[in-house]
C-alpha cells in the first residue's frame, strides 16, 4: 500500500541492523512524498525495534523509516494508484 505525507515530520536515522544511528542524525520526511509499505515485510517477522510499520521511500533510493500507527495515521493518508 502506498502512503502520501500531509505533515512533515522527522525520525532518527536507523543504522542496516535497525538501531538509532549513533550520531543522533534525523531524516526529514518532506509534505507530498510517497511510502509505501512491504507486503512481505508485513507478512514476514521482519524485527521492527522502534514502530508499528516499516515504510520505503518510492521512489526506492534504500531509504526506510519505521514509524508507529498514530504517526501513520497524523502525517500520511492513502495514496491514490
Amino acid at each position: 500500500m502506498k502512503h502520501k505525507c500531509v505533515k512533515a515530520f522527522s525520525v532518527p536515522y536507523l543504522d542496516e541492523n535497525g538501531w538509532p544511528d549513533e550520531s543522533g542524525k534525523r531524516m526529514n520526511v518532506e509534505e507530498g512524498s510517497i511510502w509505501e509499505t512491504d507486503e512481505e515485510d508485513e507478512m514476514s517477522e521482519v524485527h521492527i525495534e522502534f514502530g508499528d510499520i516499516r515504510l520505503w521511500r518510492i521512489p526506492c533510493n534504500g531509504d526506510w523509516i519505521e514509524i508507529t500507527f498514530g504517526q501513520l495515521e497524523n502525517n500520511f493518508e492513502e495514496a491514490v494508484k
